[in-house]
């Protein structure tokens, strides 16, 4: 991601446990840094929904003044499973999410045609994510 973003754009990179809670507890360790104050987020996003829950609501434990500011930046994650992901960008939690399709099923084809075969899979075998809503709703 940091070798593709325009330059303009800059990013604070927090470090959790790939939980919700310990995406909050990230969040707030940081919102107690008196540097965190002075950065303009314009987006929070995570590597899964989760997570992104959990930033939501270490900046939702701000105080009234300075929560609406934090707030009104979109959060979006990774994984958009139906009853999670999706659904907490339905109720407006998360602005967007990013569906990532299973991956058992496509393992378990490529697995039995290998030993069917006896040939090799290829190296890398890539399964194209989706956004959830579409990019189109999202720019609307």
């Amino acid at each position: 991601m940091l070798s593709t973003k325009p330059s303009k754009v800059e990013v604070k990179v927090l470090k959790a446990d790939w939980s919700e809670r310990g995406a909050h507890q990230a969040v707030k360790s940081w919102l107690a840094l008196s540097t965190s104050s002075q950065l303009h987020i314009r987006a929070v996003v995570c590597q899964n929904d989760a997570m992104a829950m959990g930033a939501r609501e270490a900046f939702a434990s701000l105080p009234k003044a300075a929560r609406a500011q934090w707030l009104n930046a979109p959060f979006t994650g990774c994984d958009g499973v139906t009853k999670t992901g999706q659904e907490w960008v339905r109720s407006g939690h998360l602005r967007a999410t990013v569906v990532i399709p299973p991956m058992a099923g496509l393992a378990l084809e490529m697995l039995a045609k290998a030993v069917s075969t006896g040939s090799m899979p290829a190296e890398r075998t890539l399964c194209a994510p989706r956004s959830f809503p579409a990019i189109a709703e999202i720019r609307a």
